[in-house]
């Protein structure tokens, strides 16, 4: 099953870092694969909120770098990959992701 949240999590960044609507496909994907956990509720909370931010241009949101949303997106698809825990951010609060 990582494989496949993988897959959809590198999908999701490629639409993130264009800016691309799509990334709300990916989202859907994610909240239809993810456990009931609470880290994979956080990564839902987390692309819901990307996506949410690519729709409004980032305005409703204080993290309006790209940079910062790819790289906690591959931060969580290092937790994936290897177990890592999620270090702390300022994104996580702001999306209400908590630390893995």
């Amino acid at each position: 099953m990582n494989k496949e949240i993988l897959s959809v999590i590198d999908q999701a960044i490629e639409a993130g870092e264009s800016s691309s609507q799509k990334i709300y496909d990916y989202y859907q994907t994610l909240d239809a694969t993810l456990g009931v956990d609470l880290v994979s509720g956080n990564v839902r909370s987390f692309f819901d909120s990307w996506s949410d931010a690519i729709g409004h241009d980032y305005k409703p949101y204080e993290e309006k770098s790209i940079e910062e949303w790819v790289s906690a997106a591959e931060e969580i698809r290092q937790h994936y990959l290897y177990g890592k825990s999620l270090s702390p951010r300022k994104i996580w609060q702001e999306c209400a992701v908590k630390n893995a």
